[in-house]
């Protein structure tokens, strides 16, 4: 009989299950609301899909998934429209040991935005395991409260969790948090030893949950609202600090939606990495035998995720949008993120072309002098010890345009595990390394200067975004903050122009809407503002035009209007109520023809008028 029992919770709801260690687990809710044409434009797929043309397909054909669901009810509905065979069949594998594939419309929702063959950016994914988070803690993860048994391997490269919970005693309620780090630190490794990527959601609503979002190698998700947990729980003396932890987030309505989303993207850029084998330098193989190239490697996916991102959006949807990005300074990380949006909205084209701009190594590692404005490198060996390089150089050389420079740093934690390929037990030692990632200047006589520089003692991502001035000199640098040491890292960066999206001529980051071509400046070609209602825009007839100089400008007399009447419209007539200017000889001619009634009228006053006389004499 066990002593502690694990239960498996949907957000909104919990089904107690059995057994070892507890774990108390929710659904991050089900549906979202978004019209896909509109989701797949607001995270950059239309663009990538239009940019690659026809004779490109990255679909996620290649790759295999794992979908991952609490509760009993945790196997999506196979008959689904969007899982019915496009070109090729999809096949769901049960990974549960002894259990039934029990269907539930949470994991058919989250299996449409992951795989789906319409709601999903990659339709023609086809082998998709599926795991009760239960199973994958026991069975995959192997945490049953012992110190024997190591991670499960496996083909597939990418995994879903819409689901949050945390470990706790069955005896008394209180947290398990010995378990719940025991979890972390077996996925940590798993990712780290195996390159299998694991994409988490957090919490609905502000309250953090330690499972899966605590851990560091993670790729945690939120939405793009901002209505989500954004810190890790405090939890022993590695998994210690309440760091931020959204990397990035999806215009979605819930976070069960937004993390398969990008679940999906990072399928996506897997696919591309594979399909175009020379844009990676090196390639390694993991337990599964999967080989995997540094386009692929956990950190490198991570990265291009992260730098492609998009700080500022204008989103379709009414699931929120990003226009304040790190302007308050609370809302700064360390780490040079932002603790409500990470590194921001996802953006797949911006992050496919960042991998297709293929690996560049530093100068230290016998890269060229000069790298692209836009690309990745991943260093399998840095830090200074056992002949590492300590000191990495991209020197991006003179800028040519003004723009952002965005770029991330990731890296890893380590955790010991087995200490051999044959053995089962599972050593909890862990470690993180600490980098700087710094943006320097470089003047005409090779004299460096600091931009910014970057450093977060407790987080395993550093990241830049800083808009760059065309004709100077850049260069990014990756070093410790001690050592020496000797772990992988990812580098991705690019440069990315200022963009307007409403062409009025006021770049989005400093244009007070950016929807609306009249803010925050009237007299732009785009904006159709027409004050005198005479069918030209008030650009047209331009801003400092008085034609008739009469003081009233252009744009705010009408030019098909002639109020007094004399054949001049109001924008040329410097009186628009003297029918005798401006032309003089035409005064008799243009002045208002009188009705008659108003003879009428005259005539019964000049009648008054003379009788009054009249009367006047008489009596005089």
């Amino acid at each position: 009989m066990c002593n502690k029992s694990r239960k498996i919770v949907s957000i909104g709801g919990f089904i107690p299950l059995n057994c070892i260690p507890s774990v108390l687990t929710f659904l991050l809710l089900l549906v979202s609301n978004i019209v896909l044409a509109d989701l797949r434009g607001d995270v950059g797929f239309t663009a990538l899909v239009n940019q690659l043309g026809s004779g490109v397909i990255v679909d996620g054909s290649s790759v295999a998934v794992l979908q991952v669901e609490a509760g009993q009810a945790y196997f999506p509905d196979i008959a689904d429209a969007e899982f019915l065979a496009s070109n090729t069949p999809k096949t769901f594998v049960n990974l549960d040991m002894n259990i039934d594939n029990a269907q539930s419309n949470h994991a058919t929702s989250v299996g449409r935005n992951f795989y789906g063959n319409i709601s999903s950016l990659t339709p023609e994914v086809n082998d998709i395991g599926i795991y009760s988070a239960d199973a994958f803690l026991s069975e995959a993860l192997k945490n049953t409260g012992s110190n024997f048994g190591v991670p499960s391997d496996s083909e597939r490269r990418v995994v879903n969790h819409s689901w949050v919970g945390q470990f706790y005693s069955f005896s008394n309620g209180d947290n398990d948090f010995n378990n719940t780090s025991k979890a972390l630190k077996r996925l940590d490794w798993l990712i780290d030893h195996d390159d299998i990527i694991q994409v988490v959601g957090t919490n609905n609503g502000s309250f953090s949950q330690p499972l899966l979002a605590s851990a560091f190698n993670v790729i945690t998700v939120g939405k793009t609202d901002a209505n989500h947990a954004n810190t890790s729980v405090p939890i022993d003396s590695f998994y210690s600090s309440a760091r931020p932890s959204i990397h990035l987030v999806a215009p979605q309505s819930t976070v069960s939606a937004a993390a398969p989303t990008v679940a999906s993207a990072a399928v996506l850029l897997i696919d591309a990495g594979g399909q175009n084998p020379n844009w990676s330098s090196a390639f390694t193989t993991n337990r599964a035998g999967t080989t995997i190239y540094n386009a692929q490697r956990s950190e490198t996916i991570k990265a291009l995720l992260m730098a492609g991102a998009s700080r500022l959006t204008i989103n379709s949807s009414a699931n929120g949008d990003i226009d304040d990005y790190r302007q308050d300074n609370t809302r700064q990380t360390d780490n040079g993120l932002d603790w409500r949006y990470g590194a921001g909205q996802l953006n797949v084209q911006h992050s496919y072309q960042i991998l297709s701009a293929t690996e560049q190594a530093s100068q230290q590692d016998g890269g060229s002098i000069q790298v692209q404005t836009t690309g990745f490198d991943f260093d399998p060996a840095f830090g200074g010890s056992n002949g590492s390089n300590s000191v990495a150089d991209y020197n991006l050389g003179q800028i040519e345009t003004d723009g952002f420079l965005v770029a991330s740093l990731v890296w890893n934690a380590d955790v010991t595990g087995p200490l051999s390929a044959n053995s089962s037990r599972f050593y909890y030692n862990a470690s993180l390394e600490q980098l700087k990632l710094s943006l320097l200047m470089v003047d005409s006589n090779g004299t460096e200067s600091l931009v910014t520089e970057v450093i977060d003692t407790v987080s395993n991502t550093q990241n830049i975004w800083l808009a760059v001035d065309q004709g100077v000199h850049y260069k990014l640098r990756v070093e410790p903050l001690s050592g020496p040491f000797n772990h992988a890292y990812a580098l991705a960066w690019q440069l990315r122009s200022f963009d307007d999206y409403d062409q009025d001529g006021s770049f989005d980051h400093q244009d007070s809407d950016v929807r609306d071509p009249c803010l925050p400046a009237v007299f732009t070609a785009p904006c159709s503002q027409d004050t005198d209602l005479d069918g030209l825009s008030d650009f047209a007839e331009s801003e400092l035009t008085d034609s008739d100089s009469d003081g009233l400008l252009d744009y705010q007399e009408s030019n098909i209007i002639d109020s007094d009447g004399d054949g001049y419209m109001d924008h040329e007539d410097p009186n628009n109520q003297d029918p005798c200017l401006p032309d003089a000889s035409l005064c008799s001619v243009n002045i208002p023809v009188i009705i008659p009634i108003f003879y009428y009228i005259l005539g019964l006053l000049l009648l008054m008028i003379t009788r009054h006389i009249r009367l006047n004499t008489r009596l005089s």
